[in-house]
């Protein structure tokens, strides 16, 4: 029986941050922590576009340490740091690959930007003026269809712009919210 050349816990650690550097340098990360620590006592004061990354370049790092630590607990000899390393470098090998399959499932689970939304064509205003106009057609004994025609061909002078009959539709269709105001 051979005896195995036993290695100490600070060197079981250095090691396993050195095998640890090349994985972080594939996911784009900095080798300097203190970047991600910086990330913690800054939080409030960075930009939401800058916290998601900076969260994910955190959580990554943490999940490697927890690894490498689970990992190099009960390590004695320098054949089973060896297998941890070799572990730790097959864990490397798919680190961006899972860390792209990651960060596009956390981006589906974000909510969408926020926006105004489409701006409306017409105000309240022009929308009141438009369907009372509409309704003087009806009045004319004209379809709704045509009112709403006749009415689009009028508001360059009635409105100073241009209205399609698609508008005037979707503005007669909420005519209830208009109509007597």
């Amino acid at each position: 029986m051979t005896k195995q050349k036993s290695v100490t816990r600070e060197e079981v650690n250095e090691r396993i941050k050195a095998a640890l550097q090349p994985v972080f340098q594939k996911l784009g990360f900095k080798a300097d922590v203190s970047e991600a620590r910086e990330f913690l006592a800054a939080n409030d004061r960075l930009p939401s576009e800058e916290r998601m990354p900076k969260a994910m370049e955190l959580v990554i790092r943490l999940a490697f340490g927890l690894l490498a630590n689970e990992r190099s607990t009960g390590i004695e000899t320098e054949e089973q740091l060896e297998k941890v390393l070799q572990t730790i470098g097959e864990a490397g090998e798919q680190a961006p690959t899972e860390a792209r399959r990651v960060f596009t499932q956390a981006l589906k689970s974000l909510p969408r930007r926020g926006g105004p939304g489409r701006i409306p064509k017409l105000s309240f205003q022009e929308s009141v003026t438009v369907c009372n106009q509409i309704l003087r057609f009806i009045g004319q004994k004209n379809s709704a269809k045509e009112a709403i025609r006749k009415t689009s061909e009028m508001c360059p002078k009635l409105l100073g712009k241009t209205v399609g009959p698609r508008t005037l539709q979707k503005a007669w269709d909420k005519r209830d919210e208009f109509i007597g105001s």
